[in-house]
């Protein structure tokens, strides 16, 4: 072999090193990106299901408005003509429950996926 051909073997055995080293560095930076997104994934979640319980333990509006009100007359005259129905509290209780559940539920799939 004349060193033309061996110069071409040693360039192209430095390409490729240089290419492995490449593509395992872009893997854990894939990883890494993967994880940093599984992360704030996670903790838009967790900040999810405390809001959910927070609207569940906040006092009804309704409620709110007997507490201030002066006397009952007045407080009749004040309302306009039409009242919306208030929202069935039972069903809104069932609504923030199935979030919080999906939220746990995904919470535990990405633990999942973690491992």
């Amino acid at each position: 072999m004349d060193s033309t051909a061996i110069d071409v073997k040693n360039k192209m055995a430095e390409a490729d090193t240089e290419l492995k080293s490449m593509r395992t560095e872009y893997e854990s930076l894939v990883r890494e990106k993967t994880q940093l997104l599984l992360r704030i994934r996670s903790t838009f979640e967790t900040e999810l299901a405390i809001l959910n319980q927070n609207v569940l333990d906040l006092p009804k509006a309704d409620n709110i408005e007997s507490k201030f009100s002066m006397k009952p007359d007045e407080s009749k005259q004040d309302k306009p003509a039409e009242q919306p129905e208030p929202e069935d509290d039972e069903a809104e209780k069932r609504d923030h429950r199935a979030a919080a559940g999906r939220t746990a539920f995904l919470k535990k799939k990405i633990k999942k996926s973690r491992a």
